[in-house]
């Protein structure tokens, strides 16, 4: 449909639009599933029960580890991080942000010890040697 519009009309007048009352709006967010999960399937569980299913479940979601127990899916637990990758993003944290100071100082214009460039280069070398070696090693 096109609609005449009062300010800033390109050469022509016409811009193509929808109108206002229209009942047929996208709206934004999450597209419908074509096949939503609308059926429920109600159990009775003993308290022993409803625990041993939240710890065989971990963190994730009680739903998702059901199902994926039911119809033999691999049950993925997003929170669970092994020890050795917790103890090096600890180790690598402090680096990080001696590396993001440098980058803001550069993008600022403003200049950086040649030296403390240099430190953080052999600190950067130094660690990556350890968490490569502890990637393979597991210690």
């Amino acid at each position: 449909m096109f609609l005449r519009c009062k300010n800033a009309c390109p050469p022509g007048g016409e811009h193509n639009m929808t109108s206002t009352n229209s009942t047929s709006r996208r709206r934004g967010g999450r597209p419908k599933s074509e096949d939503p999960r609308a059926d429920q399937i109600c159990i009775r569980l003993t308290q022993s029960e409803k625990s041993d299913l939240e710890s065989r479940a971990g963190a994730g979601n009680l739903g998702d580890f059901i199902r994926a127990q039911i119809f033999g899916r691999k049950v993925r637990n997003p929170d669970t991080v092994p020890a050795i990758n917790r103890e090096a993003w600890i180790e690598l944290a402090p680096l990080a942000a001696n590396l993001n100071q440098i980058a803001h100082h550069l993008n600022a214009g403003k200049s950086v010890a040649p030296d403390h460039i240099q430190d953080i280069i052999e600190q950067t070398c130094e660690l990556l040697t350890e968490v490569r070696v502890g990637l393979l090693t597991g210690k």
